[in-house]
């Protein structure tokens, strides 16, 4: 996650992946910073208004991106479980 462009770019492809696969909106929100994240929010502002993550807030928030979307195509457990060891391992 050194590229803010490709980091930018799988994030986009990780949060299409756990909407198609069911993640819930609340999720969304538990795992953002703001804990207010819809998936017209995301993206609006990951798709429309940003080319390049540049704040540490957003690199944190696709690092647990990638980890659920990473263990639930490992295991595919709950979503809940997932979302709190994201949480433990990337703390706000």
């Amino acid at each position: 996650m050194n590229d803010p462009e490709k980091t930018r770019k799988e994030t986009i492809d990780n949060v299409r992946y756990l909407k198609n696969k069911g993640f819930d909106e609340k999720y969304l929100s538990q795992i953002h910073h703001n804990d207010k994240e819809t998936y017209k929010s995301f993206f609006d502002y990951w798709v429309g208004k940003i080319k390049k993550i540049k704040s540490d807030n957003n690199f944190v928030f696709a690092k647990r991106i990638k980890y659920i979307v990473d263990k639930h195509k490992e295991t595919e457990d709950k979503f809940i479980n997932l979302v709190n060891d994201a949480l433990k391992k990337y703390p706000k």
